[in-house]
């Protein structure tokens, strides 16, 4: 299931956390790692003790435990900002075995920066914009960007049951 949620954050909100990433892009790293032209700019959300981010965390977990599985739970998230120019090929989420889930909320409008699927779905970027997939299953990556762009990237996974 491919679930999009509009106005899940308030224009208000993403405007606050794009302030957030702003004040704290000294400990953004480049991504790739290795990129010559445009790219992205991470910040582990661990390296940022916010109270407001950690709120918009937890909101997006109710999210996943209702309509996916109450078994999941955050691995890390990011506050990311691209360039102007960057797109991201098509691939799987792949970095941990353990994914369960993927989801990014758009912080700006924009008119590229897609989020694209192989079967040809395109999810517009949109401020406040959730969207929340697989991403182990649903092929998917950006197209090319012509604005900066500015979401929060969290990854999910099933939390094991202790005996």
């Amino acid at each position: 299931m491919i679930l999009i949620i509009d106005n899940f954050l308030t224009t208000k909100e993403c405007e606050n956390l794009i302030k957030i990433y702003n004040q704290n892009e000294g400990l953004a790293t480049q991504w790739p790692l290795n990129a010559t032209g445009p790219c992205a700019h991470v910040i582990n959300s661990r390296h940022i003790f916010n109270p407001f981010l950690k709120k918009i965390f937890s909101r997006t977990q109710k999210v996943v435990k209702q309509y996916f599985n109450p078994k999941i739970s955050i691995d890390w998230a990011e506050l990311k900002k691209h360039d102007k120019g960057v797109s991201h090929p098509f691939h799987f989420d792949g970095a941990k075995a353990n994914t369960a889930l993927f989801s990014v909320v758009y912080l700006n409008t924009l008119s590229s920066g897609y989020t694209i699927f192989k079967d040809e779905t395109q999810v517009v970027p949109i401020t406040g914009r959730l969207l929340l997939f697989d991403g182990q299953k649903y092929f998917h990556g950006v197209n090319q960007t012509q604005g900066e762009r500015y979401t929060i990237s969290t990854w999910y996974k099933l939390s094991s049951l202790k005996m």
